[in-house]
This record gives structure tokens, C-alpha cells and sequence, in this order.
């Protein structure tokens, strides 16, 4: 099962840790015959990313997640958007 970035995003703003963790698994194993294509350093509307997504929501389980593969999905934490807000400055606020 192909994954899009945008179904990555719906599971994220919707904490959906179980079917986030099945998708980035099921990535991992397609990552190993190089048929992966999901960056979670994607950019969304306004220079948005899955991890300021899931920081500005309050969303723990989504961020244990995302956090969770440090190896095959690497993140750039402090990635800002638009705005210069990064996802700790989302997760502080």
C-alpha cells in the first residue's frame, strides 16, 4: 500500500499513532528495496511539517511516533515554518 504525504498529515492532526506506526513500518520495508518515497521533512501549507503539525496539536503519541525513527526517517527538528516558529517553539506555546 502506497502512502501519500497528505494521508501521513490526516494522520497525524487526527493522533492516530496506531496507523501512523503501521505506515512508517510498512515504509521501512519498502525503504529496503528503495521504493520508499515518504519524507517526514515534507512541507505543507506555510512551511508546515508533520512534526510542527503534531507539536501545535498537543499530540504525544503522534510525536513519540515520528520521533521513533531516527534511522530510516530522519528529522530536521528545528525546521521553522513561514513564520520562523519551530515545532518546540509549537509544543511550548
Amino acid at each position: 500500500m502506497l502512502i501519500s504525504q497528505d494521508k501521513l498529515l490526516s494522520l497525524v492532526r487526527n493522533n492516530d499513532s496506531f496507523m501512523l506506526r503501521k505506515s512508517l513500518d510498512d515504509e521501512i520495508f519498502k525503504n529496503a528495496f528503495g521504493n520508499s518515497k515518504i519524507n517526514l521533512n515534507h512541507t505543507y501549507a506555510e512551511g508546515t511539517t508533520l512534526l510542527f503539525w503534531a507539536a501545535y496539536l498537543g499530540h504525544l503519541e503522534a510525536l513519540d511516533v515520528l520521533l521513533s525513527y531516527p534511522l530510516s526517517f530522519p528529522l530536521d527538528v528545528n525546521k521553522a515554518d513561514e513564520l520562523e516558529t519551530t515545532p518546540l517553539y509549537q509544543a511550548c506555546d
